[in-house]
């Protein structure tokens, strides 16, 4: 009791789903011409070159202290990302505006601070899980993955899933 119940499609080049996960467990539902699960389950490569399909995913435990670091480092490069761009459109603005949308922008502290609150909020015990995906993806659209920042935007703090530095979050 307790625990969420994952359940999703991996589908091929022709949309058909070739493996599946049901509830947190595994179903060859296609043509896989390989499945490897390391024995501690921490690590899964999927793999069908018939079908473009290669996934590798791994899972490790997430200390609190090393991602609180992660999001001061994400919340600095967002705050660096703003003065760049109040520093171009600086020039056009009249110095009142400049000094409004100045103080309009968050320090990265302060973004570092508010996304932490919410993450805790959300993560109630730790290590929390920290999820690896690397790999081809082919459909509906052909998608590459691999570690680094990825934002997948819906709503919510950073969006439905975040990867950060392969670090991968979900927060509903």
């Amino acid at each position: 009791m307790g625990y969420l119940l994952l359940n999703k499609d991996i589908p091929g080049s022709d949309g058909e789903t070739i493996l599946k996960m049901e509830r947190n467990d595994w179903v060859v539902a296609g043509n896989l011409d390989d499945l490897e699960v390391a024995p501690s389950g921490r690590n899964i490569t999927i793999s069908a070159p018939a079908k473009n399909l290669n996934i590798f995913l791994q899972f490790k435990d997430l200390k609190k202290d090393r991602f609180r670091q992660d999001v001061e480092e994400r919340a600095h490069q967002g705050w660096l990302q703003s003065q760049k761009m109040l520093e171009g459109i600086s020039p056009k603005l009249s110095s009142e505006e400049r000094e409004k949308l100045a103080r309009a922008i968050s320090t990265s502290e302060d973004s570092a601070e508010r996304w932490w609150k919410q993450i805790n909020e959300a993560i109630r015990t730790w290590p929390a899980l920290e999820v690896t995906i690397e790999g081809h993806l082919p459909w509906p659209r052909p998608l590459l993955i691999s570690p680094g920042v990825t934002t997948l935007e819906t709503h919510g703090l950073f969006g439905d899933l975040t990867i950060i530095g392969g670090k991968a979050i979900e927060i509903c």
